[in-house]
């Protein structure tokens, strides 16, 4: 083995000699007579679609020179970021590759620590230290969430001569899987491991390259990841030769004239790499391996590299039985989570973890096993409600086409139960220490009725064998919270009518008058809203239909409406009917962090949005960003305008917010507590804002208080009449 020096101690010490031409693996046989002189190894040397691990090493082929290049960075950085493709081979080049190396080198004093970030990654570190014999009580340092918590952990655990290996694998769960506090945390822990000068251990990361914009709010480990970065890129001709051919003649068998440039090429069209095992395998299963030659006939048989993953799935999936597929078929709905679906990204599916008892009927947790069986699914198998499983690679999402089409069909209903279990999550970690923020997790509006419908309708137990419990105790919350504050806002106003005085009683009346009016005026706007949503969507103007049911269901949730019920169900139908059959044609991709306010101008033609990523952002109706205005913190609220010329958002620095098209913020107002609620009068000279300060103040577009009025306790919505006085 070239490059193979005497045992080093620290990872600065590490010999590769030339980098360039180093080599990990390397059977060179002259002929096919001398690789048969080899004894037969009738196992097949291919992985299919699961990852190399270290006790693969002598079967990992093809990467010597980019590994190489990695030996000869680690002793002059702390932090590696491998970037590639799915199906590129980052985890088996660390894991097969890199580790084995290291370890070679540094002998006992190599102690390396591999773990994927799954919903916390914290936990994932802890589990990973157990493993490697630190007590439970020693390990529960990883647990307390900090900023500081890895170097905290390396300070308290690590031994002095001891030279760690921190490799987190599928580094983008850490953005589909992790809860944004937790995420916050750990990349603060993993940026000031980075910028450390601790040269004894080495964190590196394995991510999907569709992922790196991602690290965008993250700005200094988003430096430090760029300048640290190694792209994987495809394998050049010589390289694929080497990882076909060589793991073959390790079990001393050839392939017939012709056929490994026959399989190059039909992979030149198809590069992912588990798929070229998977077809290796196949062909090694299906072949006889006695008389030592892998075949071109047998390899158009399987269907070569284009047809064989798609032929062996259905041929496996075509013998199941109704109840069989059917369970399939839930299966893959759960362990797959699609990203991008209503937030800013592109949408795709990517593999999700699941807790094995996570699937209760007989019939699933059978046909569990027996994908577990036929490797498209792969568990941990450890035995305890621990035991997780997942997709064996990503690769299989998009290879096997039944799939792929199951996914699109129900891409939506899939990333609302994404979303469902996430905040489900969320609320019960908060509901016992912070029921603040539990609340603040609860959903209100159309997803709250979608999904109480969904099920009723019994649509989440078709396709995902229902809810969890604490799925369904976060819908039964959020059902009772909304409730409540339907009560609150119509017990708040029967005692300022039972208890005020004449004039006030006079007042009142007159105020219930035009708030009858008003409420008048606006279930009057919001039924001609949805009449011309349903005209256009029969005009086949889907994103006009789509533009008119968002404002009729905005009108819907106005705070003291109480709309009745026939309309809100008729509104929200023709949101959903809107919905399905416009489908998404305009997609505003831009925001990192999920939105949470969205404002069509006056006359329809620009939309604002504002975000947790500190943005608010403007757009033409095609989806081309006009402005953007930056922000310190999360913005909570936007809205404009009656003349469509000034935008108003409050933010949670306590202030309001007026700028111009151009993004030129025009005035500030400054409340001394958040602000709930923001109103234009009508004529568009007037701002009234409602805020926890227990006040309503009145402004003018220059940002001048002109009259404050004081409330007993905190004021959640403030509204004009409609002739503005």
């Amino acid at each position: 083995m070239e490059g193979k020096s005497q045992q080093s101690q620290t990872f600065g010490n590490i010999a590769i000699g030339n980098h360039s031409n180093f080599t990990v693996n390397q059977i060179i046989q002259v002929t096919a007579t001398a690789i048969q002189a080899r004894s037969l190894n009738k196992t097949s040397p291919y992985r299919g679609l699961q990852k190399f691990e270290g006790e693969h090493k002598n079967l990992f082929f093809g990467r010597d020179q980019f590994l190489g290049e990695l030996l000869a960075v680690i002793p002059k950085s702390n932090f590696l970021l491998v970037l590639g493709a799915s199906g590129s081979g980052k985890s088996s080049l660390v894991r097969a590759g890199l580790i084995p190396q290291l370890r070679e080198q540094l002998g006992s004093n190599f102690i390396d620590f591999t773990f994927t970030p799954d919903q916390n990654p914290f936990k994932s570190l802890w589990a990973i230290l157990v493993s490697k014999g630190y007590k439970q009580s020693d390990a529960a340092i990883a647990l307390q969430e900090e900023t500081d918590t890895l170097e905290r952990v390396i300070k308290t655990l690590k031994p002095p001569e001891q030279q760690w290996f921190v490799f987190i694998d599928q580094f983008e769960e850490i953005f589909t899987t992790t809860d944004i506090d937790t995420q916050k945390k750990f990349m603060a822990s993993i940026t000031a491991l980075a910028k450390s000068e601790e040269q004894s251990v080495k964190i590196v990361l394995a991510m999907r390259s569709d992922f790196f914009g991602r690290f965008s709010p993250y700005g200094k480990l988003a430096e430090v990841a760029e300048k640290h970065l190694h792209l994987v890129k495809d394998m050049h001709p010589d390289e694929l030769r080497h990882a076909i051919e060589q793991p073959a003649a390790y079990h001393g068998v050839n392939f017939e004239d012709g056929l490994v440039d026959e399989i190059i090429r039909d992979f030149a069209n198809q590069p992912s790499l588990p798929l070229l095992q998977y077809t290796l395998n196949l062909l090694w299963e299906n072949d006889d391996i006695e008389d030592r030659v892998l075949n071109i006939k047998t390899y158009r048989h399987i269907g070569g590299v284009r047809g064989a993953l798609q032929r062996h799935v259905d041929d496996i999936y075509q013998k199941m039985t109704t109840e069989e597929k059917e369970a399939t078929k839930q299966i893959f709905f759960h362990l797959v989570k699609v990203v991008g679906a209503g937030e800013t990204a592109a949408a795709q599916a990517v593999r999700r973890r699941a807790a094995m008892s996570e699937f209760s009927s007989d019939m699933v947790t059978k046909t569990l096993q027996k994908l577990i069986d036929k490797n498209l699914l792969v568990s941990d198998a450890s035995g305890t409600e621990a035991a997780t499983v997942e997709v064996v690679h990503e690769t299989l999402l998009s290879s096997w086409k039944t799939l792929e089409n199951w996914l699109a069909e129900r891409q939506s209903e899939i990333w609302l139960k994404n979303r469902l279990e996430e905040d489900a999550r969320n609320w019960e970690k908060y509901r016992e220490t912070k029921p603040e923020r539990a609340t603040e997790e609860l959903w209100s509006g159309s997803k709250l009725d979608k999904v109480a419908e969904m099920r009723s309708q019994g649509i989440f137990a078709e396709l995902f064998g229902g809810l969890s419990e604490a799925e369904n105790q976060f819908i039964d919350a959020s059902l009772r919270e909304r409730d409540r504050l339907r009560h609150q806002e119509l017990r708040q106003a029967r005692r300022l009518a039972l208890g005020a005085s004449v004039a006030v009683v006079v007042i009142s009346i007159f105020a219930a008058v035009t708030g009858y009016q008003l409420r008048q005026t606006t279930l009057g706007q919001i039924q001609n809203l949805n009449i011309s949503a349903r005209a256009f969507l029969l005009s086949n103007q889907g994103l006009e239909a789509l533009t008119a049911s968002v404002k009729a269901v905005k009108q819907l949730q106005k705070p003291m409406l109480w709309p009745p019920q026939e309309l809100r169900q008729e509104v929200t139908g023709t949101l959903q009917t809107v919905f399905y059959g416009v489908r998404e044609r305009n997609r505003l991709q831009g925001h990192s962090s999920p939105v949470t306010s969205v404002s069509f101008s006056p006359n329809g033609q620009t939309i604002a949005t504002a975000s947790r990523d500190n943005t608010v952002r403007l757009w033409n109706l095609q989806g081309k960003e006009l402005a953007k205005i930056q922000y310190s913190g999360s913005v909570s609220n936007v809205s404009f305008s009656p003349d469509g010329q000034t935008i108003a958002t409050d933010s949670q620095d306590n202030t309001v917010r007026l700028w111009n098209l151009q993004g030129e913020e025009l005035a500030k107002l400054q409340h001394s507590s958040s602000v709930s609620s923001v109103s234009f009068s009508p004529d568009g000279k007037t701002i009234a804002t409602a805020s926890q300060d227990n006040t309503v103040r009145l402004w003018n577009l220059q940002g001048k208080e002109l009259a404050k009025l004081q409330h007993s306790s905190s004021v959640s919505s403030v509204i004009f009449s409609p002739d503005g006085q």
